[in-house]
């Protein structure tokens, strides 16, 4: 035990050490702000209700608007370019290592 924890009748509260004994779990119950659940999902399935509604508004945006549709499309060209380059590599690499694996039956 180090000096500063030379009680046996302590403990750790919020990183500090107490001299004296655990506060029963009755007793620091009711000191802490009662937590309502009911409240809390009540509000929490308001906010997900809300960003349903935000994510749908903002897709008919995308799709009725040129410039969404625009975004849109780039994305994919994009995506579509990307798979393109990673089939490509895969492509490369198999290639490589089925090269590398004939030399190697040839030796």
């Amino acid at each position: 035990m180090t000096p500063e924890h030379s009680s046996e009748k302590g403990h750790f509260e919020q990183g500090r050490w107490v001299e004296g004994e655990l506060p029963d779990a009755a007793g620091s119950a009711s000191d802490e702000k009662a937590v309502d659940f009911g409240t809390r999902i009540e509000a929490v399935s308001a906010d997900i209700s809300r960003v349903i509604v935000d994510v749908i508004s903002l897709g008919r945006d995308i799709i009725k608007s040129d410039e969404g549709r625009q975004h849109v499309e780039s994305q994919a060209k994009k995506f579509g370019d990307d798979i393109s380059a990673t089939l490509y590599h895969l492509g490369n690499e198999a290639t490589k290592s089925v090269e590398q694996a004939l030399e190697k039956i040839k030796r």
